[in-house]
C-alpha cells in the first residue's frame, strides 16, 4: 500500500495522515492511524492505534491505545490500556486500568487498578480502585468505590460508597449509596436505591429483585425472589419468596417461608 506520511524521527513511529503531527516531548512511541498522537504531549513508551487514538493526549506512560478515538485528549495515564471506539476518552489520572468496549471509561477519573469490559462499562466514573465492571454499562457513573466486583449489563450504575461489595445480574445493585460489603445477585438485586434513600451496607440480597428499591437497611440477609424489597429495617433475615418485603421499623427479624414477615411494621 501506499504511506502518505512516513516518518522515524527522534524515537518516533508516525505513519498515516496527521499522525504524531505537533506532537511535542515524545519518546519510545508508535502512532499509528489519521490522527493519532496528534499535538500530544509528553507521551512514553507508548502506541496509539486508530483515528485520532490519542489525540492531543498529555502525559501518558507505559500505556496502549487502540481503537477510533481512543484516548482522545485523555492525560496523566500510566500503564493502562484502552482498545474500542472513544474507550478512555477524555481520561484522567489512570493508573495500571484497563477499558475494553465501545465508550468504555469514557471522561473516567481517579481509576487505578481497575477494569471495565462492555460498551459504556465505567462511563464517567470517579475515584475508582482495585474493582472490575463486567457488562454494558456496568459501573456507569460509579463514585468513589474500591474493591468491587460488578457483573451484568447496567449492574453497579451509579453506586458510591460501595468499597467491598458484589454486584451480580442485570441492574443488580444498580444506585446503591453508602452500602459497604453489600453482595447483591440476581435480576436488579438491591438495585432502585437512589435520591434520598441510602443503604447503610452489610447487606446480602439474592435472588430475583431480592432488596429491590430498599432504604436505610443495615445487616440484613433477603434471600429469594422479592425477599426484602422496599424495605426498611436493620439487623434482620428473610428467607423465602417475598419475605420480608414492604416491612418498615423492623429489627433484629427472622422470617423463613414464602412472604414471611412481609408487611410488617416495628416487629
Amino acid at each position: 500500500g501506499n504511506f502518505q506520511q512516513l516518518t522515524f524521527n527522534g524515537g518516533v513511529v508516525r505513519i498515516g495522515t496527521n499522525a504524531g503531527v505537533g506532537a511535542i516531548v515524545c519518546t519510545g512511541s508508535e502512532f499509528i492511524g489519521s490522527g493519532a498522537g496528534y499535538r500530544a504531549s509528553g507521551i512514553q513508551i507508548s502506541q496509539f492505534f486508530g483515528f485520532q487514538a490519542g489525540y492531543k493526549a498529555s502525559g501518558i506512560e507505559t500505556s496502549q491505545f487502540f481503537g477510533s478515538g481512543a484516548g482522545y485528549q485523555a492525560s496523566g495515564v500510566t500503564g493502562s490500556q484502552f482498545f474500542g471506539g472513544s474507550a478512555g476518552s477524555g481520561a484522567v489520572v489512570i493508573k495500571h486500568s484497563n477499558f475494553i468496549g465501545t465508550d468504555a471509561g469514557y471522561q473516567t477519573s481517579g481509576v487505578t487498578g481497575s477494569q471495565f469490559f462492555g460498551s459504556g462499562a465505567g462511563y464517567k466514573a470517579t475515584g475508582i480502585e482495585s474493582s472490575q465492571f463486567f457488562g454494558p454499562k456496568a459501573g456507569y457513573q460509579a463514585k468513589e468505590n474500591s474493591y468491587n466486583v460488578v457483573i451484568g449489563s447496567s449492574a453497579g450504575v451509579e453506586t458510591s460508597g460501595t468499597d467491598s461489595s458484589v454486584f451480580l445480574g442485570h441492574m443488580a445493585g444498580s444506585g446503591v449509596k453508602y452500602g459497604p460489603y453489600t453482595s447483591a445477585i440476581g435480576y436488579k438485586a438491591g438495585a432502585g436505591v437512589s435520591g434520598h434513600y441510602a443503604v447503610y451496607g452489610y447487606n446480602q440480597f439474592l435472588g430475583y429483585q431480592a432488596g429491590y428499591q430498599s432504604s436505610k437497611i443495615a445487616n440484613v440477609s433477603a434471600i429469594g425472589n422479592g425477599a426484602g424489597r422496599e424495605m426498611f429495617v436493620s439487623n434482620g433475615e428473610y428467607f423465602g419468596n417475598r419475605a420480608g418485603e414492604y416491612s418498615v421499623y423492623s429489627t433484629k427479624t427472622v422470617a423463613i417461608g414464602h412472604l414471611a414477615g412481609a408487611s410488617t411494621s416495628g416487629v
